[in-house]
């Protein structure tokens, strides 16, 4: 239940297209959000204020109705479109929070929107028969869903449209139960591996999006993580970075530009094909605790990528753009280092 890729959205509506359920279920979408709050404290106030989320209602190539959501990077020019196939209206809007029907009145979505991203929680607050849930995905048909690190990304050619976080499923009492994806034909399905009927409900589970930077590398992944094992801060080009590779739990005194993006060294990952190591950050981070940033070496259709991944808390509206250009020119200097036959010193 970690990531969610950064930026805002704003949970708007189409009235004329889609069907706000009534005061009556106004009792209902609070005991959903409670349950959320009560088996994830702080997972609904980790929402930035709703920008560019948008939520309505539309007629499929079927002739049905369903639910859309559209998000939009912030301060980008990308998007995303799915549909929450089985999501059948709105229940109800509170602040950045969208609380969504569907026909099992035991099962219900939250749409909220993160710092990069969106996550859709699927609350089930009793016994159910469905243990698979659908998002079909607006994106070309050679979409591939990529395992990488504890993420997955969606890929096309050789472009990364973004990330879904590792799949994640929480019981009444905070335990985590079995779930896994799948993909297929642009549907990410999301299924809870449990016996339904031995569940300790409620149960809250979600896929997050987020949108990812990518710069094209010289050489494969583990030419790229043998040479940061080499000189990490010959190639890593942030003020505070140690010149030896730095240990799990490490303090990593970082700043970029005049923000802090103090961390810890977290999990390193490392095949043939692959190479990943993670960032953590600490209280005195920019975005303040829980914040976690993913640098990826992969093959992405022909191409060898650095895929960067973050998931941020905090929407620090004000000062987002210049955060975000800082963060993206350090991100293409690295890659120019790792192409780079004579590093840095």
């Amino acid at each position: 239940m970690k990531k969610i890729f950064a930026w805002g959205m704003s949970l708007g509506f189409v009235a004329a297209s889609v069907i706000v359920g009534p005061a009556a279920h106004a009792e209902d979408s609070s005991r959903t959000l409670q349950i959320v709050q009560a088996i994830a404290p702080g997972l609904l106030a980790s929402a930035p204020e709703a920008r560019n989320l948008t939520i309505s209602g539309a007629k499929n190539a079927f002739g049905s109705d369903e639910i859309r959501l559209l998000s939009k990077e912030n301060g980008g020019n990308r998007s995303l479109s799915l549909s929450i196939d089985y999501a059948t209206n709105v229940d109800a809007k509170q602040n950045s929070t969208v609380v969504l029907d569907s026909e099992d009145k035991n099962v219900k979505a939250v749409a909220q929107e993160t710092g990069n991203g969106f996550r859709i929680l699927t609350v089930i607050s009793g016994a159910t028969k469905n243990r698979r849930f659908d998002y079909t995905f607006s994106v070309p048909a050679d979409t591939q869903f990529l395992k990488a690190g504890p993420n997955f990304l969606l890929e096309s050619g050789n472009t990364v449209l973004g990330s879904i976080a590792e799949a994640w499923a929480l019981d009444s009492q905070g335990k985590s139960l079995k779930t896994h994806y799948e993909w297929h034909d642009s549907v990410l399905t999301q299924v809870l591996d449990e016996d339904v009927a031995k569940i300790a409900y409620p149960v809250i589970m979600d896929p997050a999006w987020g949108y990812t930077y990518q710069y094209d590398l010289a050489f494969r992944a583990s030419t790229n993580m043998s040479r940061l094992k080499t000189c990490f801060n010959c190639y890593f080009p942030v003020a505070g970075a140690p010149k030896a590779y730095p240990k799990l739990g490490q303090l990593l005194p970082l700043q970029v530009a005049l923000f802090n993006f103090e961390c810890t060294m977290g999990q390193t990952i490392q095949t043939a094909t692959y190479g990943s190591f993670q960032f953590n950050a600490t209280k005195n981070h920019v975005d303040g605790f829980g914040p976690n940033i993913i640098f990826q070496f992969i093959q992405v259709g022909s191409k060898n990528v650095l895929v960067v991944d973050a998931y941020i808390v905090n929407s620090l509206d004000l000062i987002r753009a210049p955060y975000m250009a800082a963060a993206g020119l350090n991100w293409q200097v690295f890659a120019w280092n790792l192409n780079s036959s004579t590093p840095r010193t």
